[in-house]
């Protein structure tokens, strides 16, 4: 469960995700960790996962999907499904859903992301939509989907940026070598 939490007193508000056990026990608290314009404190920065019948499971909430570096840690660890509870606006409508798939997909992990004024959505692996509900133009506010229980493994998750940053260098050698070979 997502919840918010405002204290009175001054003290920070919380942005976290709770997963509770069948039994009722409380199994992992993960706290917002990309606050960026927000007044909670971030988190630790490790996002919990879980074993469960269902496969392995994680969470991370909102903005926390816009970050590969932060999000490859659940790729790493090999989590079947994420969840992503949400709070979006119709700027950023559905924009912010797709970026949050895209990490889905380099990462190898279904996704089930429920946004608050925007669009909720369930992909898999691969990215294929599964379900979709969008809070500005569906007639019924409720989404229900079913979602593969095993991810896949990912050279994106073990390597992350490696591959990009290499073509990089090898572009800037090449330019430099054509220009210092138009010199002599």
């Amino acid at each position: 469960m997502s919840l918010y939490t405002v204290y009175p007193g001054g003290r920070p508000p919380e942005n976290k995700t709770v997963t509770i056990d069948p039994q009722g026990e409380v199994q992992s608290i993960y706290h917002k960790e990309m606050v960026i314009i927000e007044p909670p404190e971030p988190g630790d920065g490790v996002m919990p996962t879980l074993e469960t019948p269902y496969g392995k499971i994680t969470s991370a909430i909102c903005f926390d999907f816009s970050f590969p570096h932060y999000i490859r840690q659940a790729g790493r660890a090999g989590v079947d499904i994420a969840f992503d509870p949400s709070w979006d606006w119709r700027a950023i409508d559905p924009l912010h859903t797709w970026v949050s798939a895209v990490r889905a997909v380099e990462n190898g992990f279904s996704l089930v992301r429920q946004t608050n004024d925007g669009l909720s959505a369930a992909v898999d692996h691969q990215g294929r939509v599964l379900a979709r509900m969008d809070h500005f133009t569906s007639q019924e506010p409720v989404m229900i989907s079913s979602v593969p229980i095993e991810g896949v493994r990912t050279v994106y998750s073990r390597v992350g940026d490696t591959f990009a940053w290499l073509c990089i260098a090898v572009g800037v050698w090449f330019v430099g070598f054509v220009v210092m070979r138009r010199r002599n």
